[in-house]
């Protein structure tokens, strides 16, 4: 349950000074905005307040804890239009699988950027760098299904096992369908609940969500959009990828017999650790929004220290993994450097917050 705010007390809200001058500078182009002495009590307000009078989605990028402290203050507020984003959490060895649950938490939130329904997104400095494919690339694999129209079957499974759905006898989770006759019942990548598409022939008579636990019909739509099991999308030829791959020295046993599985043209989920070759350029976070975001940094210097400590830590350990043969050396370029931070400030116009401290403290 969303909570509304008294109508007297938004407007006094709404009309404070810091609102005013914060819209000036960005409409006069200055570059770097800071804003200090907030209180932690009242921090859930000034977002909301920001957003409303710049009227951009906020993308904040905050220290880890925090930032999960401020989306759980938020989202009483805003409901479903804020988000906090998790890392990848792309793990670097074939043995290992990243965790199911937030791979799609990732990808709800991401198609809520891409359809323009989230007011503030939350993130740490880790999980912003990370590199993204272009939306374009995921949004032009994304298929909508419109009931009343004609879908050849083969071909509609075919699309799906293309989109990285499993066929499966029985449904339990999302990437998943299965088809009874002219019953497919499919649990998108990026909903709650799975749905029901009802075939007489090749026709879609009925797209209706259902509670996966007792199959009881929830609601009926018209239309869905089923998007890419992965924000990660394989390569329009992964043989050519994987010629490249294995053109790298040192490589140990588990990755040379992966190659030649990618060789034969057969893409695994765990080829995405090397998503870093499937294109030419890669983008940040910023690139998935509907609409370009108002990027904010909390604490910005904190954000400096942490993104150094983390970086070295990933390119030692890469290292290491290199060494032993275990990790490809592409993998490192899965993520931008701390210096994107920089490449950001030539970019465009950013805020930065400090709480309880002078903003000369946090910001050389």
């Amino acid at each position: 349950m969303v909570k509304k705010m008294n109508n007297k007390l938004l407007e006094k809200l709404y009309a404070r000074k810091i609102y005013q001058e914060i819209g000036e500078g960005l409409e006069q182009g200055h570059r770097k905005l800071g804003i200090t002495g907030i209180d932690l009590n009242d921090e859930v307000f000034f977002y909301q307040g920001l957003y409303k009078k710049i009227k951009k989605p906020l993308l904040i990028i905050k220290e880890q804890q925090e930032g999960q402290k401020l989306y759980s203050q938020l989202k009483p507020y805003l409901g479903d239009k804020t988000a906090y984003l998790p890392k990848r959490n792309l793990l670097p060895y074939k043995t290992l699988i990243a965790s199911k649950e937030v791979k799609y938490q990732r990808l709800e939130i991401l198609k809520k950027l891409l359809e323009g329904k989230i007011e503030v997104l939350i993130t740490d400095e880790e999980s912003f760098l990370e590199k993204y494919q272009e939306k374009n690339i995921f949004l032009k694999e994304t298929i909508t299904l419109k009931a009343k129209q004609e879908y050849e079957q083969n071909q509609l499974l075919e699309k799906l096992i293309k989109l990285g759905y499993q066929k499966v006898d029985i449904l339990e989770n999302r990437g998943q369908f299965t088809l009874r006759g002219d019953v497919l019942d499919l649990f998108l990548a990026t909903e709650k609940e799975p749905v029901r598409l009802d075939f007489f022939g090749d026709e879609l008579e009925t797209i209706k969500y259902f509670e996966i636990e007792e199959y009881k019909l929830l609601k009926e739509v018209k239309e869905i959009a089923v998007y890419p099991n992965s924000d990660i999308i394989a390569p329009p030829d992964i043989k050519v990828v994987a010629n490249k791959l294995a053109e790298a020295n040192n490589l140990g046993e588990n990755l040379l017999t992966e190659i030649e599985l990618m060789k034969e043209g057969i893409y695994q989920e765990e080829n995405e650790r090397f998503f870093a070759f499937f294109q030419d350029s890669l983008v940040d976070l910023r690139n998935w929004f509907k609409v370009k975001p108002q990027v904010i940094f909390n604490n910005y210097k904190d954000i400096k220290i942490r993104s150094d400590i983390y970086f070295n830590t990933l390119i030692k350990d890469h290292q290491q993994g290199e060494q032993e043969g275990l990790i490809h050396p592409c993998q490192k370029d899965d993520y931008f450097s701390p210096r994107q931070f920089e490449n950001i400030e030539q970019e465009e116009a950013l805020l930065y917050t400090s709480l309880f401290s002078s903003f000369e403290e946090n910001y050389d």
